[in-house]
């Protein structure tokens, strides 16, 4: 539909720029065509207008007044000088103290009572002064027995009884520059010689009354040391011991032991000069020596020690009267050096020893020897080289092998002549033994021990067909284990192997004792510090054993008890 512009209004009012824009336009245009084409007047409107209006913008910034006038200000102030008064108070400070750990608690005494199969009570008590600046005392007590029989290979059960009756009072006094320790000791054993050849009664067994074979051992002795504590190393260092003991059995065969030593050195600096001097004399009843032994010592030395090597050189002379008269000279040398600190440290030496062989010292070893029986002075030279070291902060080793020349060596052997062949009595031979030696222990918790030790034998004797009695390998294991501090467990393994002992008939084979493998355990519950119950176990796997020849030891035995400090 056609209508004419002027009845049209297209542009708005106040639209002036764009309509001024539209007729420049529209002239161009026409002046640019106006030979071909006639001026049309007619518009062609597509579709009706639709007026837009645009978004309004505020003007963001206020208004603000500036002032042309500046002003300068001025101030105007004096000082005026005043004296303040500041007394200054000194106060001292105190010095400094160091706080050590608090001291565990003490107690007076000691009980522990328990008892056992075989009808075995075991009881000890030990009482002992608290703590002290110039002295401490306390005495001990302890009582074991058994009133079993055991039987032998023939099945024969014999009365193999024993107990232990021992008490000692002990006693020290402190000095500026010295102790002065003291002791008196008693101990009686009682044991029978259960141990006869049964190849004496093949059809019968004898009717054996437990006080017929039934021995028992006294000792007693006092001693008495004073020694010296300087911590200033230009001192002369002293140590003096007088050591008296009386020995006696059920058949009035005694002995009397008199010890003094005296030890005495001087350190300058890395360097130190010592002596050890000591005086032995043995006095017995006839039935034993018709005179008493003496036997004198001098062992004069130097030695010096730093971080990197240690030695020590010197001598031992021996003197000894009597019926044994003779003169010993040994060298004393040994010396040690770090290859690694600590981690590794080799060590050689040459030493020897003469010592005086006694019936107190025999029953000790062997309880089952005949009455009064007694030996010559052994004396021994051996030298020896070894390695210890760590392998960690918890485990370390310590590796030996020596050779040993030992004169008079005491050997036992079952006695022949006795009704029952139940004893034993002590002959002597000359033995070189070569002999290795190792420990390890190992520590992988705080709370738990390794320890493994042993030792491996080579004897060559001069006389006799073996070293009877003595075992060509022996092995300890222990391990000790503690469940937060309140259950306590060790474990103890001892591994001997084969001896021999001597056969009554020359002519007879030796008599081969089979290897001993011991178990015992012992296990302990503090219920409180001063209450705990405890389980001792020995021979836990209840092998059979001999302790010496025709001696069979004791299966499966346990004891059960408590603890309990006053």
């Amino acid at each position: 539909m056609r209508r004419p512009l002027k009845n049209f209004h297209f542009f708005k009012k106040g639209d002036e720029n764009i309509l001024l824009f539209t007729a420049v336009t529209a002239i161009l245009v026409s002046s640019g065509h106006l030979s071909a084409q006639q001026i049309s007047r007619d518009v062609v409107v597509v579709k009706p207008y639709e007026p837009a209006l645009s978004d309004a913008y505020k003007i963001s910034p206020l208004p603000r007044i500036e002032d042309s006038a500046a002003v300068s200000p001025t101030f105007d102030y004096s000082i005026l000088p005043l004296k303040i008064n500041a007394p200054f108070v000194l106060k001292p400070i105190n010095a400094a103290k160091m706080i050590g750990t608090p001291l565990e608690r003490l107690y007076n005494s000691y009980i522990k009572l328990g008892i056992g199969n075989y009808f075995t009570p075991v009881a000890e008590y030990n009482i002992n002064s608290l703590r002290a600046k110039d002295r401490s005392i306390g005495a001990y007590f302890r009582h074991r027995s058994s009133g079993s029989k055991i039987t032998l290979d023939n099945d024969d059960k014999v009365p193999a009884g024993y107990s232990v009756n021992q008490a000692e009072i002990y006693g020290k006094k402190f000095y500026p520059h010295a102790d002065l320790s003291g002791s008196f000791r008693f101990r009686s054993d009682g044991m029978h010689y259960y141990g006869y050849n049964t190849l004496l009664f093949p059809d019968t067994l004898p009717d054996i009354k437990g006080k017929e074979i039934k021995q028992n051992y006294v000792r007693a002795g006092i001693e008495v040391r004073y020694y010296s504590t300087y911590t200033d190393s230009s001192h002369l260092n002293y140590d003096l011991v007088f050591n008296y003991s009386n020995f006696n059995d059920k058949f009035n065969h005694f002995e009397n032991l008199l010890l003094l030593g005296t030890a005495l050195n001087k350190r300058y600096g890395e360097k130190l000069l010592g002596v050890d001097l000591g005086f032995r004399l043995n006095h017995t009843s006839k039935s034993i020596d018709s005179a008493a032994t003496t036997l004198v010592s001098v062992s004069p030395y130097f030695s010096k020690k730093n971080a990197d090597y240690e030695f020590e050189v010197g001598g031992r002379v021996f003197f000894s009267a009597g019926n044994q008269k003779n003169t010993f000279f040994y060298p004393r040398a040994n010396l040690k050096f770090s290859v690694v600190e600590r981690m590794l440290v080799p060590y050689v030496g040459i030493d020897g020893h003469a010592n005086l062989v006694t019936y107190e010292r025999l029953s000790e070893e062997n309880p089952y020897i005949m009455p009064a029986s007694s030996s010559e002075i052994t004396n021994r030279l051996f030298v020896y080289a070894g390695i210890t070291g760590l392998f960690s902060s918890k485990s370390g080793f310590n590796l030996k092998v020596s050779y040993n020349i030992i004169n008079n060596t005491p050997l036992f052997v079952n006695d022949s002549a006795g009704k029952y062949q139940n004893r034993f009595k002590v002959i002597s031979d000359d033995v070189e033994l070569l002999k290795y030696s190792g420990e390890v222990f190992y520590n992988p918790l705080e709370n738990l021990e390794l320890i493994l030790k042993g030792n491996l034998f080579g004897t060559t004797m001069s006389t006799e067909a073996k070293a009877w009695h003595n075992p060509d390998y022996e092995f300890v294991f222990q391990t000790r284990y503690n469940l937060k501090k309140k259950i306590y467990a060790d474990i103890n393994i001892n591994l001997i192997g084969i001896r021999y002992a001597k056969p009554y008939d020359i002519m007879d084979n030796a008599i081969r004792l089979d290897p001993v493998f011991d178990l015992n355990l012992g296990l302990e519950y503090r219920y409180s510090k001063v209450f705990s119950v405890f389980a001792d176990i020995y021979n836990l796997t209840s092998s059979k054993y001999d302790l010496w020849n025709q001696y069979p030891a004791r299966k499966i035995n346990f004891i059960l008890g408590f603890t309990y400090k006053l």
